[in-house]
């Protein structure tokens, strides 16, 4: 899915192709802000390289308003999305790291991810909430979770602070944007487990 971000926008000679993602991608907007850069098929929503560079830097003072810090691990559940692109450069601009869980997960394998990780913040989609809900006790780290297609009220006696896509969208504050370098820690992948409990792999 990220390496469709290059693929669908190709770069003149003057991009230096062993910079980072996040260097090349700012790299695009310097170029032509203008030219898309994401396109839903399904909805005919176009991106232009500006609005999702404006869209990438508003995730971070949103999530700096919900109280994240550079180097703090925060986890996401999301399918296919815009805002799964938005998050994890949101997420890497802010200098945090992304964890990506794989929203087929349930049960003792969620359970476990989400307290390995140590992630106090989940970003996901309304479909995989009550994944996560029915594991309220078992989980030792989570304490917000935002909720990025739940508009309007939110359900009665939840077991986290659940911030609303319109609350969110509202919340931000300044925040240093900082586009990663290749050494950088951006993300953590978990293995399957196939052999054991799954392990996380640090990422650039």
């Amino acid at each position: 899915m990220r390496k469709r971000l290059i693929e669908n926008n190709p770069m003149s000679q003057t991009v230096v192709s062993t910079d980072s993602l996040p260097h090349l991608l700012d790299a695009l907007v310097k170029e032509d802000p203008g030219a898309l850069m994401l396109i839903n098929a399904a909805t005919g929503l176009n991106v232009t390289r500006a609005q999702f560079d404006q869209e990438n830097r508003a995730w971070a003072r949103r999530l700096a308003a919900l109280g994240v810090k550079p180097g703090d691990n925060v986890a996401t559940m999301l399918g296919p999305t815009f805002e799964a692109y938005n998050a994890w450069l949101g997420i890497s601009g802010l200098g945090a790291v992304e964890v990506p869980i794989n929203p087929q997960l349930r049960g003792l394998s969620l359970t476990y991810l989400l307290n390995h990780s140590q992630a106090r913040l989940l970003v996901v989609q309304k479909v995989f909430l009550n994944q996560v809900i029915q594991l309220a006790e078992g989980l030792e780290h989570l304490r917000t979770m935002v909720v990025i297609d739940l508009e309007g009220e939110l359900p009665a006696n939840l077991p986290f602070h659940v911030v609303a896509a319109s609350s969110f969208r509202a919340r931000e504050v300044e925040v240093d944007y900082r586009l990663a370098e290749r050494h950088d820690t951006t993300c953590i992948i978990y293995t399957s487990g196939t052999t054991g409990s799954p392990k996380g792999v640090v990422k650039p």
